[in-house]
Formats: structure tokens, C-alpha cells, sequence
């Protein structure tokens, strides 16, 4: 459990691989997001544009509730030091 709970720590979104799907690179493997455009047209495209921007590279996950949500995306952890995502 606590080496996933480590490789989570280093998530990483690589750039987009289709329109309604992003690829989810981490240290242990990748796995693929399902967007719901049709659902929630603005927040996907405001996902897209973080995504776009690279700004998600060097992202942790800094809260995992088990069975429930794994959250990220809003730091960075780069040289050994932690960050803020830029906010668009």
C-alpha cells in the first residue's frame, strides 16, 4: 500500500491522446480519464487547457481516500521541492 500511495506521489499527465480521452502516466504505469464533454463541456475544457499547458507535468496527488477519490493536479514536487499548478 505504501509503495502505491509513493508512486502516486509522482502522477504525471502526458499531453492529450484523443479529444474525449487523456492518458495518466505515473511512475507505476498509465491509465486512461473518460471525459464527459457532452456532461461538462466547460470544466473538460478547462481540464484541456491545464492539460494543453503542460501544467500537470511534475503534478503530485496529495490526497487518497480509499474507495472514494484520488485528488492531484494542484502541486508540483520538481528538484525537491513542492509547487503550486498555475491557475488559468
Amino acid at each position: 500500500m505504501t509503495r502505491l500511495k509513493d508512486a502516486l506521489l509522482a502522477l504525471l499527465f502526458a499531453p492529450l491522446a484523443q479529444a474525449s480521452v487523456v492518458r495518466v502516466d505515473t511512475q507505476i504505469g498509465h491509465f486512461y480519464i473518460d471525459l464527459l464533454e457532452q456532461e461538462a463541456p466547460r470544466t473538460v475544457a478547462n481540464f484541456l487547457n491545464y492539460v494543453r499547458d503542460g501544467d500537470y507535468a511534475n503534478s503530485i496527488v496529495h490526497r487518497v481516500e480509499y474507495g472514494f477519490v484520488i485528488q492531484g493536479g494542484g502541486f508540483t514536487f520538481i528538484d525537491g521541492q513542492f509547487g503550486d499548478v498555475p491557475v488559468d
